[in-house]
């Protein structure tokens, strides 16, 4: 199946599918996609629901359009060849979660390295602790996140040009809030002013401010972007990561 949402910020995608499931009907349309667990068209959700057929058909594809439905086509049980007909519309609710926060929150991403460093610490059969495991699975973690979003140019947060401003945009897609220190482009550093693991480092804030430092030197390796640094460098209310210029003489 393939979704009808065009690629999207991930906290937009977020707050046009919460948006959507707001209307009473289009939410009872949506649940009963979620308790089939099977493709269903027009007609049957139609059915099923007791509404018009034009009403079903309107709330599904406002459901589509918000990426909570994926869409395919397909002909009847039993209908092939000609005269079978064409292929009717089916819908079926996406296997993923909703979630919004202000600001933005990445607990999913730290859940999976946690996981994964558990996962290969276990494995080692002792050679190698969890702790160490943790941080190899967020620097490979990082990586593949910066390989994903190499070719991405656009930068935000006073960095317009250059590495900083490369990354730039790709920090505020995570969830960081990456702003310039300074107006000098790549000789500056940015700060990031948001945590996305903030409710994890209050549990174990070294752990989890050294998986971030990982994660981003990760990030910036994928990205090949090796002029610039993941520096542990706390500031009060912000990320503990800043980024940094490799010759802006910064420590």
């Amino acid at each position: 199946m393939t979704s009808e949402n065009p690629r999207r910020d991930r906290a937009d995608l977020a707050i046009d599918a919460l948006a959507a499931l707001i209307e009473p009907t289009r939410r009872r349309v949506y649940e009963h996609l979620r308790a089939t667990g099977a493709p269903a068209t027009r007609d049957e959700v139609a059915g099923a629901l007791e509404l018009g057929r034009p009403l079903a058909a309107f709330h599904l594809d406002a459901l589509a359009k918000a990426g909570l439905v994926d869409v395919d086509y397909a002909r009847p049980p039993g209908r092939r060849g000609p005269g079978a007909g064409r292929p009717a519309k089916r819908y079926r609710a996406t296997a993923g979660e909703v979630a919004a926060s202000v600001p933005a929150r990445r607990y999913d991403l730290a859940g999976r390295i946690l996981a994964a460093g558990v996962r290969d610490a276990s494995r080692s059969g002792g050679a190698t602790d969890a702790r160490s495991a943790t941080f190899n699975a967020a620097e490979m973690t990082g990586r593949e996140l910066g390989q994903e979003r190499v070719n991405t140019v656009a930068g935000t947060g006073g960095a317009s040009s250059g590495p900083l401003g490369h990354v730039c945009a790709v920090l505020a897609e995570l969830g960081y809030e990456p702003v310039s220190d300074d107006e000098t482009g790549d000789a500056g550093s940015l700060r990031l002013r948001n945590c996305p693991f903030h409710a994890v480092v209050e549990v174990e804030p070294e752990l989890v401010c050294q998986l971030n430092v990982h994660l981003l030197h990760g990030l910036l390796e994928g990205m090949s972007l090796h002029d610039l640094a993941a520096e542990f460098k706390p500031t009060p209310g912000e990320c503990c990561v800043r980024i940094t210029a490799r010759d802006a003489g910064l420590a």
